[in-house]
């Protein structure tokens, strides 16, 4: 099952962590297990046909940026760190994507995302 409503604003050159939990549709919604599996969580300009093809941030569990905090649980965090939106400004789309073993992807949120200024220019 696809998350439709995760939007967020968030501030250019400081640290966020995002929470995500996992539902499996084939199974009433249900957890959906992370054992085994790959999630990949990118970051996209928006643009006026929808968004950038090449993600502006990416983040998966095998590169970094991604932990699973709960893997029977579906639960993950992605960590986006200051140096990921220094210099961005303006609107995004994001993007979980679950990938298992063989390279088949499914996508389990998508958004928009803000990202302001950090006036205190820290």
């Amino acid at each position: 099952m696809t998350e439709t409503n995760d939007d967020l604003v968030i501030y250019a050159n400081t640290k966020h962590v995002l929470a995500f939990s996992v539902l499996n549709a084939d199974d009433n919604d249900n957890p959906l297990p992370l054992t085994g599996l790959t999630v990949q969580w990118s970051l996209a300009r928006k643009t006026e046909r929808g968004y950038e093809g090449q993600a502006t941030v990416f983040k998966d569990t095998t590169s970094g940026g991604i932990t699973v905090t709960d893997a029977p649980g579906g639960k993950l965090e992605v960590s986006i760190d200051p140096a990921d939106t220094e210099a961005l400004l303006g609107d995004f789309h994001q993007e979980l994507e679950v990938v298992d073993g063989v390279g088949r992807g499914v996508v389990v949120a998508v958004g928009n995302v803000t990202i302001f200024r950090n006036v205190s220019g820290q």
